[in-house]
């Protein structure tokens, strides 16, 4: 948990995909779990997390994390490493998805 990679994320609707930055929270053997990342800091909820550049992730631009929308892929599927997030970082999204959980999202 932390990798940020490049995955095909779907739209909402399923009716495509577009190149984008993730961030992994869970492997399996074949899956990986991801939170969608967005420059667009619009529209924030009290369960996303914002990511700002660091030597750590190698982002351009600071982003958001959207835990509404959270997508399994097949682990071929990712295109590249993009850096990872910091301690202090992953703590905020370990706590923000635990509060998720607990009330029942």
């Amino acid at each position: 948990m932390g990798d940020i990679i490049m995955v095909p994320f779907p739209y909402t609707g399923l009716t495509g995909s577009k190149l984008r930055p993730a961030l992994v929270l869970f492997i399996s053997k074949q899956d990986v779990t991801v939170i969608f990342m967005t420059k667009n800091l619009e529209g924030a909820d009290r369960f996303d997390v914002l990511l700002r550049t660091d030597t750590y992730n190698d982002l351009a631009k600071a982003t958001l994390k959207k835990f509404s929308k959270l997508v399994t892929l097949d682990k071929g599927l990712s295109k590249r490493n993009y850096g990872f997030i910091s301690d202090s970082d992953r703590r905020k999204v370990m706590d923000n998805h635990s509060a998720l959980i607990k009330l029942g999202y």
